[in-house]
């Protein structure tokens, strides 16, 4: 067989099997089983990205289990549709944009693909509340809660192209105020101008597609791909030969791997790292501090494949930055009651749990998760210190 002829055929059992996890993700989504759906479409989507709908079902998909995991009001899941779906730094014309390009999207696979109809009109009523307030700032007029000062509104009546400014200096200040000093979410929704030459991110892999791999970006190639060198953890201790080749290693010390293209719809987070380059180049990676990180409940060096496979997690806050001889303090989260994104230190008796993690545990942590802050929450009864977590790098086996 020519090497043409075998690249077709592997080619068409990648189709086939792209195929075959699309049929099943459709299923999981009639069931509303929003997190399992999209974890197959992804690997649909790495298996064959030409396959048709598939970037628009994970789309969908998205939508639906953001809407799942918060309910605190109609309002606040609009918010938080928008929020996750445009860009961190979108300006109004740019998620009108988008919205409406969206909607008309999904008005054409609204019978074909399950919860296609709901993401359709949660979409359409985004796109509503995000045309009205538009219109108030542009005319001047603001409801008793929006919190655009006047001052604003007098630059956009002098000058049109103040209007433009970033849905986190307008619209989303009504509801929920986002501290953009910290980590913002995209849920995989990045850009070409988002990655550079030298940056490390994480990346969705394994059987969970949890954010656990590595990537330091050499080049953008196009607007969907960009060209990494992975990054793969180096050996530090004598006992940790049989753990490497069982699991991927969240922290630590990784050394280049080899080139591949990736979508960017596999990308999770930007990481900070240190390059030694002293004896050959290598990336040290380690939770800090302000950071949000799932842990393996009870890890010990001597699991097999199969316990991670099984096992439950935590979830932690990074309060101290690691050092070798001090290890790394971390506090334990808990879940905000009926928001399931939502997470706020655990304490008792006033005083939050916290632990200190050994250098010969760091192996214990499992992924990083993007965070960020949110004020105004209060009102809500959710407390105003609480993190809102990425959904799609939450373990499904939590114990907190």
């Amino acid at each position: 067989m020519s090497h043409e002829a075998k690249e077709v055929k592997w080619l068409n059992e990648r189709k086939v099997e792209a195929l075959q996890q699309k049929w099943v993700a459709a299923v999981m989504m009639h069931n509303e089983d929003y997190a399992c759906a999209r974890h197959k479409l992804l690997n649909a989507q790495l298996l064959y990205p030409q396959l048709d709908d598939i970037k628009l079902m994970v789309t969908i998909c998205e939508i639906l289990l953001i809407v799942s995991s918060v309910r605190i009001s109609n309002n606040e899941i609009d918010f938080l549709c928008i929020l996750d779906i445009i860009y961190p730094s979108a300006t109004y014309s740019d998620a009108l944009n988008y919205l409406r390009c969206l909607v008309t999207s999904i008005n054409g696979v609204k019978d074909e693909i399950p919860g296609a109809e709901l993401a359709r009109e949660i979409v359409q009523k985004a796109l509503n509340m995000l045309s009205d307030r538009q219109r108030h700032f542009h005319h001047g007029f603001g409801h008793d809660n929006d919190l655009i000062s006047s001052n604003k509104i007098s630059a956009s009546e002098s000058d049109s192209s103040k209007l433009d400014v970033p849905l986190e200096q307008g619209l989303l200040e009504e509801s929920i105020e986002v501290d953009t000093s910290e980590n913002t979410l995209c849920v995989g929704k990045f850009k070409s101008d988002d990655f550079a030459t030298g940056q490390v991110w994480a990346i969705y892999c394994g059987e969970d597609m949890m954010p656990r791999q590595y990537a330091l970006v050499n080049s953008v190639v196009s607007d969907r791909e960009v060209v990494v060198t992975n990054l793969e953890p180096e050996r530090v201790h004598e006992d940790e030969e049989k753990w490497r080749e069982d699991q991927r290693i969240a922290c630590g010390t990784f050394k280049p791997g080899n080139n591949v293209m990736l979508n960017m719809s596999q990308f999770s987070h930007l990481v900070k790292y240190v390059h030694d380059t002293k004896i050959r180049p290598h990336y040290m990676i380690y939770p800090q501090k302000g950071e949000i990180w799932a842990m393996y409940r009870n890890w010990n060096r001597k699991w097999e494949h199969t316990e991670y496979e099984k096992c439950q997690y935590w979830i932690v806050e990074v309060i101290s930055n690691f050092s070798g001889k001090n290890g790394i303090e971390v506090a334990k989260l808990e879940e905000v009651q009926n928001c399931q994104t939502f997470f706020c230190r655990q304490r008792q008796e006033g005083v939050d749990l916290t632990r200190t993690i050994c250098e010969r545990e760091m192996l214990s942590f499992s992924h990083q998760i993007s965070a960020y802050r949110v004020v105004g929450v209060e009102r809500y009864a959710i407390p105003e210190d609480c993190w809102h977590l990425e959904p799609n790098a939450i373990p499904q086996k939590l114990k907190i």
